[in-house]
């Protein structure tokens, strides 16, 4: 078993770097295929701009008009029509909204707030209800691993939020909008960008919800502000601040008879976030980039006691859950002839405080470096490298190798081979309750990750295909000891996952514009703790088969706005019994022998 999946992991890089050399030799030999992208659109996935059809990683980019006219509030609600992409919320507004890319789980995917990580210390999600739309410029969303700029909780993907810079001068903006289930929701921006460039925003949003004690009220204050240093810098400071309060009525598993909170149990979630960066172009070609940044985030929980044989009885107990990181990051960046760059390094100090885990703090810290090397105009050779330290767990080695390579007049083939990875949370390491313990001895998650995809840029028009294909081992799972009845996390698991991913923009004319995407995707889990795996392995619960979106745009600013949007979400395992979906382009095994380890 290991003998044939070690020789498909070798022919998938095989081919990778056969691809690359046969088709950049062909590139620098001949003439540069010219190409019109119109407008054209830039995305920052490897920390450094370059147009989207050059960029070797897979990213969907969201800019804010269409954030603005799709009419959602957060930015959970917004990443539904994110190919690859899947989000689970338990409730409406306000309920947890935690996002997972390719499928792979929601404490996979890496969540930036203007290059600052927001995954919590303690379970690694991010709640995305918390995140509100109203300042936003644009989200970037990276489909893959990319643990080789961003290390750990990247082992499925990315996911940017840029907020709105001061790019105006004297500009106030109001808005008011409402909705069912009396939801509203206000807000008032002021910016200007002379002498001192600034931004400070307020962002009201309620609902009385659709059920009893689901009522939610949020509020979100945001202030940038940018002063030039030493000649050619810039000083900027990053300011938000978010306080929401909601009920959170029976959310239960949807597997479980019992609800996991009670009727009238409330939660409020207490979040500051902070950075200072400073930006100093040396010359044309070379920048340095240094952020400093303190984040903090508070959960309080209200839950109704329960009198035996009685039910509910009125008295409530507080649970209070603090996280909170303070972090330095040091980019150097490089535009040359042939090639462009990035490396640098990072640390950060993590801390997590709560009734189950006790306090907690850990420091962390890597080394990155990322180059894109042109052949010729229209290519990119992708080539980079992490090494992260963890003080309570392993040294993880991330490498990744990519391409993108003209093939005719407007069409480009897109590859890469990447290693992800993540570290185990604090809830996973100390968790301490009688029937629940955590693990201070697990490992790091590793995946390997192939993806191979053709795209094609036009005026106008942007499309894309792609096939990726992922091998994830050592994951961390819970599991009861059916001995003592104690569950505690394991590495026990490895999973597949494997999939076809189709994009396709289009801007038809001044007036009407289409976004429609699809993905068809597969998983497996394996436990190779068990000697004999009956029939196939198991789909990963929670994760939709297929997913498609759909919006159509008119838009004329003098006149009016219309989006009609569309979405739909296939079928899902909702336990681990769930009947088996036929895997992609492998044929089915109907007896597996797994060794233990």
């Amino acid at each position: 078993m290991k003998n044939k999946e070690s020789g498909f992991r070798k022919l998938e890089f095989g081919m990778l770097i056969l691809m690359i050399f046969a088709f950049s030799s062909q590139a620098s030999a001949q003439m540069e295929l010219p190409f019109f992208l119109g407008e054209e659109i830039i995305v920052t996935a490897g920390r450094i701009s370059q147009p989207r059809v050059l960029s070797p990683y897979s990213t969907t980019l969201l800019q804010q008009e269409e954030i603005m006219s799709l009419g959602r509030k957060t930015i959970g609600e917004i990443l539904y029509f994110v190919p690859g992409t899947d989000v689970r919320t338990l409730g409406y507004l306000g309920a947890l909204s935690t996002a997972s890319v390719r499928i792979i789980g929601t404490d996979k995917t890496l969540v930036l707030l203007d290059g600052r990580r927001l995954n919590s210390p303690a379970s690694g999600n991010v709640d995305l209800s918390t995140l509100l739309t109203a300042d936003v410029e644009r989200i970037e969303v990276i489909r893959g691993p990319v643990s080789s700029l961003y290390g750990s909780e990247a082992h499925g993907g990315v996911v940017q939020i840029f907020t709105r810079r001061p790019d105006r001068p004297m500009d106030l903006r109001v808005n008011a909008d409402t909705g069912s289930f009396g939801t509203q929701q206000y807000g008032i921006s002021f910016s200007d960008n002379q002498i001192l460039p600034f931004r400070i925003g307020t962002t009201l949003l309620r609902s009385d919800g659709f059920r009893d004690n689901s009522a939610y009220a949020g509020r979100q204050v945001n202030l940038e502000a940018e002063t030039a240093f030493l000649q050619k810098g810039v000083l900027t400071v990053n300011l938000l601040s978010y306080f929401g309060e909601q009920g959170v009525p029976h959310v239960a598993p949807p597997d479980s008879r019992i609800a996991a909170t009670k009727p009238r149990d409330r939660q409020s979630n207490d979040d500051f976030r902070s950075a200072i960066t400073f930006s100093l172009p040396w010359n044309s070609q070379s920048e340095t980039e240094l952020k400093l940044s303190y984040d903090q985030s508070n959960i309080i929980f209200r839950e109704e006691g329960i009198t035996f044989g009685k039910g509910t009885n009125g008295v409530f107990t507080k649970t209070v859950t603090k996280g909170s990181r303070l972090g330095v990051q040091l980019d150097q960046k490089l535009h040359l002839k042939h090639w462009e760059g990035v490396f640098g390094l990072e640390a950060f100090r993590d801390l997590g405080e709560g009734n189950a885990i006790g306090l907690h703090s850990f420091l962390r810290y890597a080394l990155f470096s990322n180059a894109d090397i042109h052949f010729t105009q229209n290519s990119t050779i992708n080539l980079g490298v992490r090494v992260d330290t963890h003080a309570l767990t392993d040294t993880a080695v991330t490498p990744r190798v990519g391409a993108v390579l003209p093939i005719a007049d407007k069409w480009f083939i897109k590859t890469s081979y990447a290693y992800g990875f993540r570290t185990p949370f604090l809830n996973e390491l100390f968790w301490n309750q009688p029937l629940n313990q955590g693990n201070p001895n697990l490992r790091s998650e590793y995946s390997r990750n192939f993806d191979l995809g053709f795209r094609r840029a036009d005026q106008g028009q942007f499309f894309q295909v792609s096939y990726f294909n992922g091998e994830y081992t050592d994951m961390i799972f819970w599991r009861s000891d059916p001995v003592t009845f104690i569950t505690s996390p394991q590495n026990i698991s490895r999973a597949r996952v494997q999939g076809i991913e189709l994009e396709w923009d289009n801007r038809w004319n001044t007036l009407l514009s289409t976004r429609l995407n699809y993905t068809l995707q597969r998983s497996s889990a394996e436990d190779p703790t068990q000697t004999v795996a009956v029939s196939s392995s198991e789909d990963l619960i929670y994760m939709p088969s297929s997913k498609l979106s759909a919006v159509l745009s008119i838009a004329n600013p003098e006149l009016v706005n219309i989006d009609v949007a569309v979405r739909y979400t296939g079928k899902r395992c909702w336990t681990a019994r769930c009947p088996r979906l036929r895997p992609l382009f492998r044929p089915r095994r109907e007896h597996l022998i797994l060794m233990p380890h």
